[in-house]
């Protein structure tokens, strides 16, 4: 049986190096992906990711992107370091909304001034395998709001850590919101915000979607 697991934008870093790349201003959805069967056919959707950092891809800053409906979830970092994922949009990871996975190389990551919206209520928000908290430098500032229950009481593990209070007391999201962001019409995957917007207050800065899709900003 053959399988890739992949993304709408993957990137590789075997070479354990930093890599400066910048991942900026896409409109990633519907990611589905698929996978071989031992007669040769096709499954999908199966076992993929909006943005993939793979393989210890590393110094990596993405950035103001919207990624909504992956099978997965929005983003996984794969054993890398120094990566920062800052004033994006991740809607709807089907099991999670972001992942770090991998060994003790992984550190010193960033996920912040992110919006953060998801209903199946059985999915999470953060994953991470091999977990350890110095896989993230910071995490916070961000604007999550989960539809299908309530993020701060429920007692199903939501973070690598367990409940979100588990979370908070490690020192993540401690100054995040849960609250409803405020799409426009996230029905019509019109996710730029309203003026009255809980994360503009929070830094979040705009996405100029407009010119997603253009030659150059």
């Amino acid at each position: 049986m053959l399988f890739r697991s992949t993304g709408a934008i993957e990137t590789l870093g075997r070479d354990r190096k930093l890599s400066g790349n910048i991942i900026r201003y896409n409109l990633i959805l519907d990611t589905v992906g698929m996978k071989h069967t031992p007669e040769g056919g096709l499954i999908s959707p199966y076992y993929t990711w909006g943005i993939y950092l793979d393989d210890y891809s590393s110094g990596t800053l993405v950035y103001g992107n919207i990624v909504a409906r992956n099978v997965r979830g929005g983003y996984h970092n794969h054993l890398g370091f120094d990566n920062v994922v800052e004033n994006n949009i991740f809607v709807d990871g089907a099991s999670y909304q972001a992942e770090w996975n991998g060994r003790a190389e992984m550190r010193r990551n960033t996920f912040s001034r992110n919006i953060v919206v998801y209903s199946a209520p059985d999915a999470v928000y953060i994953r991470a395998g091999g977990w350890d908290p110095a896989v993230l430098k910071e995490c916070d500032h961000n604007l999550i709001w989960w539809t299908g229950g309530d993020l701060a009481t429920t007692e199903r593990a939501v973070t690598p850590a367990g409940t979100w209070s588990d979370w908070r007391r490690l020192g993540f999201d401690t100054h995040s919101l849960i609250a409803d962001p405020l799409f426009v019409d996230s029905r019509k995957d019109d996710y730029r915000l309203r003026p009255e917007s809980p994360a503009l207050a929070l830094g979040f800065e705009p996405i100029p979607v407009e010119k997603i899709g253009a030659d150059a900003f």
